[in-house]
């Protein structure tokens, strides 16, 4: 007998199997079959010719009555001739639902997480808008304690390895880069190579003798979470590129987050710096939910999760966030360079989400810490954020200049 001339059977375990259920319950449990006279198992009727048992999920409601609750099908289930049958398309879908509207209770755990998730991701989100427009110094400390702590995360998983990078000595260089690209953003570029020669220099005079994966390792965490995250701080500085600027709407938009006293500083690079995080989270936000929805293809398998479709509805949606910054910041041919800055930024973001992926996959971990709840580490969080730095400050300050001097 085929798939499609299969039939499904639905079960559910109490943990309580001497109470009766609830009228509510009952009703629901009625639909799906007939009801034990234990109350232990629903079944539904013609159960014969039972050849192949397949259980498809599990599902963790709890609460007086229920423990677990599976949804499972079988081959070579015969119908019940007495009713119509239902669809293989029907029946997937019916019991996928029903048992996602179970599952979803205040007391379940996917409910919790989510409501953790939400809670962090909004804080998260508030520290960064202050920080942003909270003025240079401000947003320079903010970053660099983000940069530490990544650094952390990254010498952490290196030495779950068997790696003994430098890690003291590159944090002291990643702090030193980031005040350099504040202080003096013209020299920002030769603390990276000299403090990594001086990084080589301790390494090969301490006690035990260093490997290529203690150098390399030692050179990777403090490019990875300490020079390319200093970008950040030098697109924050920007004051005049061109006739780029806040547009009145914008000002107004942003003003709104005005209270309590507090004054933002709206200079070109804090919105510069504002319109491109939240397009990076536009791209995290549109992947998630397009991915949850319709994902089938599996992109790669670094990340066995992020799907094809996903990844096409994160560049959506790092896009249309762009372009609706480019056009309040007066970009040059805002409807075309906004399309490509958004591009460029679901692209690059997705590359270093997989980067780091990579990362914990090789040292055996599912996150780089637990310091935010419901998100992972600090890793987990920015990781879209590290390559597009660099990108999008020369997009600003180069390539929009040059297009401008062409065209315009």
């Amino acid at each position: 007998m085929t798939r499609n001339d299969s039939d499904c059977l639905f079960v559910c375990y109490y943990s309580n199997v001497s109470a009766d259920p609830k009228p509510r319950l009952r009703k629901d449990l009625l639909k799906l079959g007939h009801i034990s006279s234990n109350f232990h198992s629903v079944l539904f009727p013609n159960t014969k010719n039972l050849s192949r048992f397949t259980c498809n999920g599990a599902y963790g409601a709890q609460n007086l009555f229920w423990k677990n609750i599976y949804s499972c099908s079988c081959d070579n289930f015969s119908k019940n001739k007495s009713q119509p049958g239902k669809s293989s398309v029907e029946q997937n879908w019916f019991r996928a639902v029903k048992a996602y509207v179970l599952s979803f209770r205040k007391d379940a755990p996917v409910f919790q997480s989510l409501r953790q998730r939400l809670v962090a991701g909004f804080s998260l989100g508030f520290l960064a808008i202050v920080s942003i427009f909270a003025g240079d110094v401000i947003f320079t400390i903010a970053l660099t304690l983000i940069c530490v702590l990544g650094q952390l995360e990254y010498y952490r998983m290196a030495r779950a390895k068997g790696h003994l990078p430098a890690h003291r000595a590159g944090i002291i260089v990643g702090i030193l880069q980031n005040i350099t690209a504040y202080a003096f953003p013209a020299f920002a570029d030769t603390v990276f190579p000299i403090g990594g020669t001086l990084i080589c220099c301790y390494l090969l005079f301490r006690k035990r003798q260093a490997t290529i994966a203690d150098i390399s390792t030692s050179f990777m965490g403090l490019f990875y979470a300490g020079y390319l995250p200093s970008y950040w701080i030098r697109l924050h500085a920007l004051r005049k590129i061109l006739d780029l600027g806040p547009h009145s709407i914008t000002l107004r938009l942003l003003q709104s987050f005005s209270f309590l006293g507090w004054k933002p500083l709206f200079s070109l690079g804090a919105c510069l710096t504002f319109w491109t995080w939240l397009s990076i989270v536009g791209a995290d936000v549109g992947a998630y939910f397009t991915g949850k929805l319709f994902g089938r293809t599996m992109f790669i398998e670094i990340s066995p999760k992020k799907t094809v479709e996903g990844a096409l509805g994160g560049f959506l949606g790092s896009t249309c966030i762009s372009l609706l910054g480019a056009y309040l910041l007066r970009f040059p041919f805002w409807y075309i360079t906004g399309a490509v800055y958004g591009m460029m930024i679901g692209v690059v973001g997705l590359l270093g989400d997989l980067t780091a992926s990579l990362f914990k996959r090789d040292a055996g971990v599912k996150d780089s810490g637990n310091i935010i709840p419901g998100h992972g580490g600090i890793l987990d969080r920015t990781d879209s954020y590290v390559f597009t730095a660099p990108l999008v400050y020369y997009f600003v300050t180069i390539l929009l200049p040059v297009i401008v001097n062409i065209f315009v």
